[in-house]
């Protein structure tokens, strides 16, 4: 045979030039049988290739000709999915949940129902689902835990304002009402209360023992009376009680309190 010895061996002259040129314009240029030096060789080489592409197209999914039947391209997209890792159920799909979340903050199950539809719809791996949960869980959770934290400030901030503007109108109040005439006129505004108030906020100043705490604005605060409510009723108790409702009927309840407040008239108490 031209080329070939008989051990086989390709002649130089036809390994290097005859060869190369067997394998087409395809090829051209290739290096493949530059080591490819006699019969035996060029036989491996071509069994180990067919044997290497067979065993390939063992595990490849055929895709159908575009003519196929539904059947086929079902089984097709079947195949498919299988081998991606989704399952064959909906309610195999596996959500990441941490072990235990942020007070105030619960999954929602009708939420979860409908992402494992859609998810397994779109035939989705398992593998997939599982990483995405765990994303979004951890999302969720970070937003939840800033939103708490912003709510705490802005929640902070408001009762730091809110004392601020009581801290001032008791500076006001005390100013306008200085001394003894605090608890004085306090008294007068919690008589008006017990006679014209509402039984619950009544009820309230009785329990906060207001009488005996006239001069605590705190208090006059904690039980649900504004300080300029606190001034409005002291005018109202100079403008409609007498001497007597103030002098011993101030206490919370209208009675009980046997302490003289003043002793003089609509007109005197005027001047406190």
């Amino acid at each position: 045979m031209i080329g070939i010895t008989d051990e086989g061996v390709f002649e130089e002259s036809f390994r290097t030039d005859v060869l190369p040129d067997y394998l087409g314009e395809d090829h051209k240029g290739s290096k493949v049988m530059d080591d490819v030096k006699d019969v035996k060789t060029l036989v491996k080489r071509f069994a180990d290739t067919k044997s290497s592409h067979d065993k390939k197209l063992e595990n490849v999914i055929q895709k159908p000709a575009d003519d196929a039947s539904d059947e086929v391209k079902a089984a097709y997209r079947a195949e498919l999915a299988a081998a991606s890792g989704a399952p064959e159920a909906a309610t195999e799909y596996e959500f990441y949940k941490s072990e235990k979340l942020p007070e105030g903050m619960e999954r929602s199950q009708e939420l979860e129902d409908k992402m494992r539809s859609i998810l397994f719809e779109h035939k989705a791996p398992k593998a997939l689902v599982l990483a995405l949960s765990q994303a979004f869980e951890e999302l969720q959770i970070g937003s939840f835990n800033a939103i708490v934290e912003a709510d705490k400030q802005a929640a902070a901030t408001a009762a730091d304002e809110k004392q601020k503007a009581f801290d001032e109108k008791s500076t006001a109040l005390k100013t306008d009402w200085p001394g003894d005439k605090l608890a004085a006129n306090a008294r007068i505004s919690l008589a008006a209360i017990n006679k014209f108030g509402t039984e619950e906020l009544i009820k309230k100043l009785k329990e906060a023992d207001i009488y005996e705490n006239a001069a605590d604005l705190a208090k006059w605060r904690e039980a649900g009376v504004p300080l300029a409510t606190l001034r409005l009723f002291h005018k109202v108790g100079l403008e409609t009680l007498d001497a007597k409702v103030l002098s011993g009927g101030a206490g919370a309840g209208g009675g009980g309190k046997k302490k003289s407040l003043y002793g003089r008239t609509k007109a005197q108490l005027g001047e406190t």
